[in-house]
């Protein structure tokens, strides 16, 4: 990611479409952290937006993909339907999928794909597909969706 990236021309593109008047402090310097590639640790309420603050990076990154790694089924579904609402492509792994987009996540074809920590490590399949090409160019973040549930660090 680009330090070169000017914050308020960011933030009009964010907004625009996410459908927001604007970003929340905390939101914006999360932002501001992410794009001079610095690791970041958004700690608030539930419903305070710190969703938008990893789901902002195809609209700045076109071709880029988001790797959250979140504990249930159900976050994991609501934020793909949430997500796919905005326009962007978004699936999980673990869910009852086609064949073909199952391709589409192998391929990282999508903006953003969700996996339980067991998934994406338990299974070769994922493991290696991180390793590969495509994963080396285009995955921009890799986060931890509700991290209550981390055990140790």
């Amino acid at each position: 990611m680009a330090a070169s990236i000017n914050i308020d021309e960011a933030e009009a593109k964010i907004c625009q479409k996410m459908s927001i008047p604007c970003l929340r402090p905390n939101q914006r310097t999360a932002i501001e952290e992410i794009i001079d590639k610095k690791d970041v640790f958004v700690g608030t309420k539930t419903g305070s937006g710190k969703s938008l603050t990893y789901e902002y990076i195809p609209v700045l990154f076109p071709e880029s993909c988001v790797i959250i790694i979140s504990p249930l089924i159900s976050i994991m579904s609501e934020q793909c339907k949430k997500l796919t609402a905005l326009g962007f492509t978004a699936s999980y792994i673990g869910r009852d999928s086609c064949l073909s987009e199952i391709d589409s996540i192998l391929r990282c074809e999508m903006d953003f794909i969700y996996a339980s920590p067991e998934q994406l490590v338990g299974e070769m399949k994922w493991r290696d597909m991180l390793k590969s090409e495509v994963y080396q160019r285009r995955l921009k973040a890799i986060l931890v969706d509700e991290a209550l549930t981390v055990l140790q660090w």
